[in-house]
Order: C-alpha cells, then structure tokens, then sequence
C-alpha cells in the first residue's frame, strides 16, 4: 500500500481537532529539521555548541601519532579498522591501539557468546537487523559479511532498499581484500512468535498474507490500518534512518516522511507510541505487539515517541536475520580484520585512568585570536591537538592542577589534552587521541580525572533497563512451545478478574492516568501497562505482571547444541541497580547489593519457569535443566563497565535522542563554582550511550562518522606525498 493514500483512523478513536500542544509540536518540528540540516544553522547561537554537527577542518599541526582506543567492543573494532585503513590511504604512519579489560575471548564487548560442552549461548545482540549496515562495515575493514543463504554475494535481502550509505573515507579504501572470508546468515520466519498473558499466540511474519490472517483472528477489520501503520513505520524509517542516524539525509524520503507529520494525529512521530496504537487498534494484544521493540531503545511504549514505529518497518517489512554459527563469529571476523589491518591490541589489561595535561598556547596561535577577537573557545577558529614527544608521559598518573589552587581570572579556563591512557597495572600508554568505547556515562564519571569527571551528568542521566539472563540447556527440545525467537508478553484482552479492560475510548473518558500513580501496581487492571510501569516508572520487577524474551537457535542453526537437546536463552528485563558499587560505599554496602540481587534472581527465575511450563511440550521444563548460567545486573556493570547495569545504555527519550544524544567528542568539563572545567582535546568517544544510539546497527554507523569526523579533523588529505588543506 506504499504511495496510496492512508486509511483515516477509527471514528470513535479520533481526535475532533488538533490541540494547541499538538499544533505546537507541528510547529517545533520544521526548526529542528531546519538546525538538523543546514550546514550554516540559524539556529546553533539559540541552542549552544552542544548540538555542533560540522567538525572542524583538518589542523596544519603535526598529526596524531599515536590513538588509543579504550575497549574492543564493537564500536571500538570498527573505528579502529576504519581509521588504520583511512591513515595508511593518506600516508600516516599512525599506530592504534585497542587496550580491553578482559581476555580477548571477549572481543565485542555483549556481541559474545558462552560454551558450555557443546551447547552455546548468545550472551548479548541475538536478532540481526539491517544486513547491508554489517555489509557496509565489513566491506570498509576490507572484509566481506553478506552470504545470504547461499545465493550470489551482494544481492539484495528480501528486497529491501538499502539505508546505510558508504561512508566519506571509504573513497580512500583500497579495493584489495585482507582476507576473502564471509559470514552467513539466514532469514528467520516466523520473526517472532508472541505469547500473551493469557496464553493466545501470534506469530510475526513479514509476509502481508500470513500476517492478514493473524490480525484478523485478534481484531477482525484491523489488517487495513495494521497496514497503513506499518506504511508510516516505513516513511520514519527511510527518512529517519538516513537525517537522524546516519546524519546525511535522503531528501526522497522527505515527502512521505511529512505525510507522517500531516495526514492525522494518530502517524506524528512525536506522540506517544502507545498513544499512536491505541488510537489504531482496539485489542490490547495487537497494541503490544506492535511495541515490546521499544524496549530496545530503553523506553516502554508510554514512554516511546511513535517514531520508534520504525523497529516494526525493519524487523516486519526487511526481516530478522541471524548468523549461522553464532553473533561470535561476527566479534571475531571484525577482529581478525583490525589486526589484519595493523591495529596493535592489549587484553587482560583495564584501563585506570585517562591523562591529561594542561594546554600550553602556541604563541602564533595566541596572537591570531588576540587578532581575531575570539574567546579562546575555538568558536570562530580551529582547535588542534598537539603532537607529544615521549617525555610528555611518565608511569606515574596525571595530576592536572585543581581548579582555584592558582589564583585566575574569573573568565579564564583550564585547557587540557589528552596524553594517553593509565592501566591498572600502573603501566601508561602515550596517545595523542584517546577513544573511549567504554560506556560514556562510566567514562565520564570514573576514567577522567578533575576538573572533568561529570559525576553529576552521570547521575543525572536516564539509563535504560537491565536484564537478567539465563543460559539453560536441556536434554530435550522445547518444541513445539518455541520459535527461534518467541516474546511472552503480560497483555491480554481480558483482565484479571475476567471483566472486558476497558478500551482506549473508555480510558480516555475515565480519565487515564489512575494506573501509573504511586503504590506500584496493585491497583492495575490493565496487565500490559502494570508490567511496563513496575520496571520503568517504580524500578521493580512485579513477578504476577512482566515481559520477557527467550532466544532458542536451534531451530535454525542445528550447530549450538547436540541432537536432541535445546540451548536456550531467556532475557528478563529488570531494575538498573541504584548503586555503583565499590564507588558507592564498603563492603557492607557490597554484600547489601549482592544479597538483592540473590532474591531478584530467585524470584524472576522462579517466575519465568512457572510461565514457561504452561506451554504445551514444555510441562516438565524443571526436570529437564542439566545446566543453567545468570547473567545478572552486577555482571553487567562489573564485566562491561556498564554505569547501574543498564544493558542499552542511555535511554532513547527525546532529550537523549539523535543529535541531542551526547556526541563523538567530549566538550568541555564539569562546572567548578560556576564556571566550566574548560576544554579537553583529543578525547573522543564510540558506542551504545553516544550518537547515534545502541544496537549493533547504530554502533557501526556511528563508528563510520567518527571515523570521518577524526579524518577530517586530525588527517589532511595529500597530494604528491605533500600535505593539501
């Protein structure tokens, strides 16, 4: 139905006319397109420097010699690649180095795996999305990935259009591959099998056929906006993919994309995305599986803004795809590939702290902005790093001065630069730029010293939820209850004391609201909106009314586990822990946590057990355990350095959304008595918490535009050996 017309919505679920709020948000949606896209924005002296897009052209000083990347997760691995091919096509000899706190069986951070006497578990990323992205990223490292189930290299996956374009420094790529290797992947049907609270199923297909006669059994007339709701989800992909993520917009997708904006409330990308499907559908069964993705993003559907519709365009239209062999093999390929192309890397080795040196003006430099005029802040001018000699860093850490042990003027600043990176061990390592894939909330608060560790921007930000994850095998396979991927959701179409749930009319009439209020959720009569709020509004797992996702391969790939045997994963999203653990207290503080999170794990596990054996095949689920591994929140802060567990990383909200995410670059340090800590050069950052955002997509993307940033920024471009600029 793409390019026809979209079906109005329901009568009794429109809305008579557009709010005053609803035409303000129209109305604020063109300027932040406006400040999005033009390369002179307007708008930049209203909203500050922190929404800089354009980097800096490249300095004429000396250029980085020496980078070192902290972690070898995915974003680490793919800019390391990137950069050492960029570097070595200008003709840099630049060394990178990727320093991981843990063994190199750990390489790609959550893309890992667990082994346990041939069973084998996902231990993070289980749904590949968006393939050409993957492709894209290897094909730059000099690799290849797309193998689609046997068929010719680079043909097209379900037909799809591609949204990932090539990057600006892969016009410096050579063709020559360091290895003819590929990986390959398969397309999983159904995508998912949906388990509601009362045990009705749906199963997601991408096929419209199958699909028309699933939303008809739970909502007879709903297939047409079922329709039209996946066309929409479609117009934000396409448009929002390439403005919003990729940061280069592909103004053909522009006309439909308004049509979102334009055609009624119920498709306006910035309303609520529970809001958008209540005014869609009646069944509170459709309406969550049209939205438990959001959970991806950190964020329930009450709290998700309806552009979100797009994960429905990516996994219902394109398809959900997995790597045969497992998500290893593509943690694995990607190092191979960095170190095929010259990255040095150091495991068994965390990193302590990051040094740092107070900024010494070159005269020339100081004199030019006594000439221009300028605040010293790099507003009107270039900022450039510095190049180091080895006696610029010793074993011992760096101790910049506090902010008011010298006397200064109320308007000047401390400057730093980067010098390189502390192990633990006390060993240090000299880098010219640093590039944390660390998770940038923990970076900021724990790997910088002061004036700009931002202990309060880390408190202050909205983390996403954490998980508990359970690895089982069984000596039986736990079919037919299972897909590949099934999702068991708290919803359902009638409510715990067997009365109809009120519809959206009906709550909207009521009032609304009464649900979320204080009290956690006993008074919930809508199981759906109770399972959601427990975790994201109260921070507590309510085991009568919870979501959760089991991940079971062995339906597509026979290879993780033995003949007749099952591997399965079960992925509960829980509370983020309220502490930082060592950081926050002693040991009592220590054994406290470790205590709750004894009887959390004993409770959801007890809880996931009682659901799953009400599947037909799977009644005697207990009985059949032979091995069970937890994944809980404190492994996850502890192994991957993730601020309170949260696995997603900062929350996808709007305030933490696209370009008002935090950026590649580290801009200034934490305010000392009013004032700022001042500037840091030469720190950059990769990953899940910056732009643009989680997921193994995301993270590949937003390694290609630091990649290109960096270039741009520290590179000049040759010509003849000569330096151009």
């Amino acid at each position: 139905m793409t390019g026809q017309s979209l079906p109005p919505p329901r009568q009794k679920h429109r809305y008579h006319k557009l709010s005053r709020l609803a035409l303000l948000l129209r109305f604020l949606a063109f300027p932040i397109l406006l400040h999005a896209f033009l390369p002179s924005n307007p708008l930049s002296p209203l909203v500050g420097r922190r929404f800089t897009t354009q980097p800096r052209a490249a300095s004429r000083q000396t250029p980085p010699k020496n980078i070192v990347i902290i972690g070898a997760g995915v974003g680490g691995l793919v800019t390391a690649g990137r950069l050492a091919r960029a570097t070595r096509a200008r003709g840099y000899n630049t060394t990178i180095t990727i320093v991981e706190k843990n063994g190199r069986d750990c390489a790609g951070g959550r893309l890992g795996e667990y082994i346990w006497e041939g069973h084998r578990w996902e231990t993070g990323p289980s749904l590949l999305l968006l393939p050409e992205v993957y492709q894209e990223a290897f094909e730059a490292l000099g690799g290849s990935f797309f193998d689609f189930d046997h068929k010719e290299k680079g043909g097209d996956v379900n037909g799809a259009s591609s949204s990932a374009g090539a990057g600006d420094d892969t016009d410096h790529l050579s063709d020559n591959k360091v290895a003819n290797s590929s990986l390959l992947f398969t397309k999983v049907e159904p995508s998912y099998l949906v388990v509601f609270g009362d045990r009705d199923r749906l199963e997601l297909y991408t096929n419209r056929t199958r699909m028309t006669e699933a939303i008809e059994r739970l909502e007879p007339g709903a297939f047409p906006r079922y329709d039209a709701y996946l066309d929409s989800a479609q117009n934000n992909l396409d448009f929002g993919f390439s403005a919003f993520i990729e940061e280069k917009p592909k103004w053909r997708y522009l006309p439909a994309f308004l049509r979102n904006l334009n055609v009624n409330m119920n498709f306006f990308p910035l309303r609520s995305h529970q809001g958008q499907l209540e005014g869609l559908f009646d069944s509170r069964k459709l309406q969550a599986a049209m939205s438990f993705q959001d959970l991806y993003v950190g964020l329930s559907p009450y709290q998700a803004p309806a552009v979100f519709s797009l994960l429905q365009a990516i996994e219902l239209n394109q398809g959900v795809f997995y790597p045969k062999g497992g998500f290893a093999q593509v943690s694995r390929e990607l190092l191979r590939l960095a170190e095929a192309n010259g990255v040095r890397t150091v495991f068994d080795s965390p990193v302590a702290e990051i040094l740092l040196e107070e900024e010494e003006e070159e005269e020339e430099e100081r004199r030019e902005k006594e000439i221009k005029g300028t605040d010293g802040r790099g507003n009107k001018e270039s900022t450039h790093l510095s190049s180091l000699s080895p006696s610029s860093y010793s074993s011992s850490p760096s101790s910049p001065p506090e902010v008011g042990s010298t006397p200064r003027p109320q308007s000047q600043r401390l400057n730093f630069k980067t010098t390189g990176v502390r192990l633990s061990s006390g060993q240090c390592l000299q880098a010219d730029l640093v590039i944390s894939n660390v998770d940038l909330p923990f970076t900021k608060k724990y790997l910088l010293p002061l004036p700009f560790a931002q202990a309060a921007e880390h408190d202050r930000g909205r983390f996403s939820s954490s998980v508990v994850s359970f690895l089982w095998a069984l000596n039986k396979t736990m079919d037919p209850g299972l897909r590949h991927h099934t999702t068991f959701l708290a919803a359902q179409d009638v409510g715990r004391e067997g009365g109809a749930t009120p519809n959206a009319g009906e709550r909207r009439e009521r009032g609304g609201g009464e649900e979320g209020r204080r009290g956690g959720t006993q008074g919930y009569s809508d199981p759906g909106r109770a399972a959601w709020d427990s975790l994201f509004k109260h921070n507590e797992f309510d085991s009568r009314w919870f979501n959760f996702y089991v991940h079971a391969p062995q339906r597509t790939d026979a290879s993780v586990c033995p003949p007749g045997h099952d591997a399965i994963m079960v992925l509960v999203p829980s509370p983020i822990l309220g502490k930082e653990g060592r950081r926050a207290g002693g040991k009592e503080e220590e054994e406290e946590e470790e205590e709750e999170e004894e009887r959390l794990v004993a409770t959801v596990r007890e809880a996931v057990l009682a659901r799953l054996e009400e599947m037909e095949g799977m009644e005697d689920m207990r009985a059949c355990l032979i091995h069970e591994k937890v994944i809980g929140p404190r492994e996850w802060r502890e192994r991957y350095s993730l601020s309170r567990g949260a696995v997603f990383g900062l929350r996808h909200d709007l305030g933490q959304l696209s370009y008002l995410r935090p950026g590649w670059k580290h801009r200034g340090g934490r305010r000392e008595g009013g004032r700022e800590g001042g500037r840091l050069e030469g720190l950059y950052y990769c990953g899940a918490s910056s732009r643009p955002g989680n997921g193994v997509p995301l993270v590949m993307v937003g390694a290609r535009l630091l990649s290109e940033r960096i270039m741009k920024e520290c590179f000049l471009e040759r010509e003849g050996g000569k330096e151009r600029g």
